[in-house]
């Protein structure tokens, strides 16, 4: 009898832990879905650690040399600002010519193809070709002339989602650049509640 009793405990432990490990496992995939769902709200918050943890060393480093933690905060941001729009000054512009000269000769490249399809066209009806043959000619231009209106409109799509993405990521930059102050600026405090509440 002791001996069924004990088994009967095992079997009862056993089966309170493969309960509780499948709890656990339905909390991390519900957390996990959430993360999902607010990880968008989350970015600023990433940006600003990772500047903090960037600018924390420069700016502890001016402090020593006399700057008011503010003043040495704001030096950084300076110095960070400056040293992005120098780099965005030597890159974007070539950038941007590149983009434009595609664009003015673009119109050419259609041109030419434009006319080298009426050449072939004028070839192809002065032949008497089967009707299958013009058939297929006729549905091979239809389906080029819709796959090149379904690139322009994903063309479209893409450089307004870009546009939407550049607006979203400068939003969150500025937010970041915000919470990444008020941390740098109380950076001990934040240590310091951090250590009292382990």
């Amino acid at each position: 009898m002791p001996n069924g009793h004990a088994r009967d405990d095992r079997w009862r432990q056993l089966f309170f832990q493969a309960w509780a490990l499948i709890g656990i496992l339905i909390l991390v995939i519900a957390a996990f879905f959430a993360l999902l769902k607010v990880s968008p709200a989350l970015v600023p918050f990433v940006f600003a650690l990772v500047i903090v943890y960037v600018f924390r060393a420069p700016v502890a480093a001016l402090e020593r040399r006399g700057f008011k933690r503010g003043l040495a905060i704001g030096s950084c941001y300076l110095v960070a600002i400056a040293t992005l729009v120098v780099a965005g000054l030597f890159i974007i512009p070539p950038l941007i010519e590149q983009v434009r000269q595609f664009l003015m000769a673009f119109p050419g490249y259609y041109d030419k193809a434009y006319a080298l399809w009426q050449q072939l066209q004028a070839q192809y009806s002065a032949v008497a070709l089967p009707s299958w043959v013009n058939d297929a000619l006729l549905n091979l231009r239809d389906s080029i002339a819709s796959k090149v209106m379904s690139w322009s409109s994903a063309l479209a799509n893409t450089v307004f989602s870009v546009g939407s993405g550049a607006v979203a990521l400068l939003f969150n930059s500025f937010l970041a650049l915000v919470i990444a102050f008020w941390m740098l600026k109380d950076l001990d405090a934040i240590k310091r509640e951090v250590v009292s509440l382990g």
